[in-house]
């Protein structure tokens, strides 16, 4: 067990190093949904998506090519109930294809202005959530559970934590929100690892990072320390 805390600890401090050493400053003007490309698919992206660095997901995300492996992609996401954290227009691909049949996939994004009517009716496992239920407030798990929403096998994280986080204490809350959303033997999935944010020069954002990785690193911490971890 003690071994395993080790090991975990390890990652920990691997996971921070990366978040510091991935400091960019966001050339939209603000956190804006519509100025900043949020239609990334999982395993096919069309050739326009490509052109704005909007590539699948699936390999850095899952660890998974599509394109040697779809069986491994399909047995991730069939059967499961999975999370979206900062999912945006994103997973196109998965639900307008009859290919998948994940039991729930649910989208938290409180940037997400208007949910696509072709997604939202297209598929029954399918829901966004409201955009006033926050993963980085001491409130979610209680309006989660208002929505119907329990625990989940898998819960991806793209482009969102801690990027968009404002405080150390919201990356906490938010570590701890996804403990307790987490089914037994499921996966936390966070890409990519690293802190931007806007209207701020390269040296504020480097103080910004530097008021956050604390933050970081104690929520890690805590999850390294737990024995179902």
């Amino acid at each position: 067990m003690e071994q395993r805390k080790k090991a975990n600890h390890a990652v920990a401090d691997e996971c921070v190093d990366l978040a510091m050493r991935k400091i960019k400053v966001l050339k939209a003007k603000s956190i804006d949904f519509e100025e900043y490309p949020r239609a990334r698919t999982l395993y096919a992206a069309p050739d326009y998506l490509k052109e704005k660095f909007a590539a699948p997901l699936a390999i850095p995300l899952l660890g998974i090519d599509p394109e040697k492996n779809f069986g491994a992609l399909r047995e991730v996401i069939d059967g499961k109930r999975i999370l979206l954290v900062g999912g945006g227009r994103s997973l196109g691909d998965v639900t307008s294809s009859r290919l998948f049949a994940p039991k729930a996939l649910v989208n938290v994004d409180p940037f997400l202005p208007q949910e696509s009517i072709e997604r939202t009716s297209a598929k029954d496992y399918y829901k966004s959530m409201p955009l006033h239920i926050d993963p980085t407030k001491r409130d979610f798990i209680t309006e989660m559970h208002s929505q119907g929403c329990e625990i989940f096998d898998e819960i991806w994280v793209t482009f969102s934590i801690p990027h968009y986080c404002k405080t150390a204490e919201e990356i906490e809350v938010f570590f701890k929100n996804m403990y307790e959303m987490l089914a037994p033997g499921g996966y936390i999935r966070i890409y990519p690892m690293g802190f931007f944010t806007e209207n701020l020069t390269e040296e504020e954002v480097s103080e910004r990072a530097y008021e956050l990785e604390p933050g970081l690193l104690s929520a890690l911490d805590r999850l390294a320390e737990k024995d179902d971890i």
